[in-house]
């Protein structure tokens, strides 16, 4: 029997009901310093006034690609970890 069936566990529908059934929105804002925030949700979206890290780091950043644009050439042949260099770089065919 599969775990998600078991009889006496809720049906999906009737947990997101109950879930959604005691949300409420917040709708009112306030300001506050930032070391009285803990536990509060931002009201408005914020940026940083600068980029941090101040350069490239790709052991943070990492790399993104689009699979089509490589026609199908891709073959991992190996991985080094942050904090755990390897003696073979990873490198993408």
């Amino acid at each position: 029997m599969d775990q998600c069936a078991q009889p006496d566990l809720l049906p999906i529908e009737e947990a997101l009901a109950r879930i959604c059934g005691q949300l409420h929105p917040v709708r009112e804002t306030e300001t506050l310093p930032l070391q009285d925030a803990l536990d509060r949700v931002l009201a408005s979206s914020i940026a940083a006034p600068i980029n941090v890290p101040g350069g490239d780091n790709s052991a943070m950043d990492g790399y993104a690609l689009r699979a089509e644009d490589c026609a199908g050439n891709l073959h991992l042949i190996g991985q080094s970890l942050a904090g755990h260099p390897t003696n073979t770089s990873t490198s993408i065919r």
